[in-house]
């Protein structure tokens, strides 16, 4: 196949029609558009996340009903390229870390059949180094929680609140003990550093209890008429 200069746009509609094959991906040209247009797609998931986050500081729930909406359609259009690409070629080589982190994005805010279906594509990456540890432990943690069972990092939380003084609650841990231990293994940091650190980028309390259990957190969630996973 005749190797071509591609746009972002026109890479896009290239993995979307399987056009391009792995090896001329690896093409310095195509790498540098591929990164690009990822690139952009991870600043497009993370600004709307950046003003969800801060209306649910505020407990404006007016506000994040409609960010809600904006970011379920931004996120359908993302998973349409990045699945496209995926599908077509898997994870490419040569890629920035703002690109990869896209990849790991995508899929993490995907419905749980996405997530379970590329997961090993992105397990596979952070094994080889390519994506990082702690993007594949947070996907899987996001899985875990949303099958219903408890994760194994503490990197997924839920939101509950009631009026303007809205509360996240880390989803239930497996192991709870060695919970720092794991998260170290992938290079988090441990759970009570992280707590100051999640109020600090989004205005809430964030309470740990190693002992809550997954039937105590769903009771919760019935009690509280504002819930959201962290998305």
């Amino acid at each position: 196949m005749k190797r071509l200069i591609f746009t972002a746009a026109v890479m896009a509609g290239c993995f979307c029609c399987g056009i391009v094959s792995a090896q001329e991906v690896q093409d310095s040209s195509q790498v540098r558009s591929l990164d690009s247009l990822l690139c952009s797609i991870r600043n497009d998931d993370q600004r709307l996340r950046v003003e969800i986050m801060e209306a649910l500081g505020k407990g404006d729930v007016e506000r994040v009903v409609a960010l809600n909406m904006q970011i379920d359609a931004q996120d359908r259009v993302n998973q349409e390229t990045v699945f496209s690409i995926l599908d077509s070629c898997g994870i490419p080589d040569h890629l920035s870390d703002s690109a990869y982190s896209a990849v790991f994005l995508v899929v993490d805010h995907a419905e749980l059949a996405a997530q379970k279906k590329y997961f090993p594509l992105i397990e596979e990456a952070a094994e080889s180094g390519k994506m990082s540890a702690s993007d594949a432990a947070t996907l899987q943690d996001r899985i875990l929680m949303r099958e219903g069972k408890r994760q194994i990092y503490g990197t997924q939380n839920i939101v509950v609140g009631n009026g303007n003084q809205p509360t996240a609650y880390v989803w239930p841990v497996e192991d709870p003990e060695n919970l720092d231990c794991r998260r170290s293994s992938v290079g988090l940091d441990g759970i009570q550093d992280w707590i100051p650190e999640f109020k600090a980028a989004s205005g809430m309390d964030l309470v740990y209890d190693k002992n809550l259990t997954v039937k105590k957190i769903r009771k919760l969630q019935k009690r509280n008429p504002m819930i959201m996973e962290d998305k």
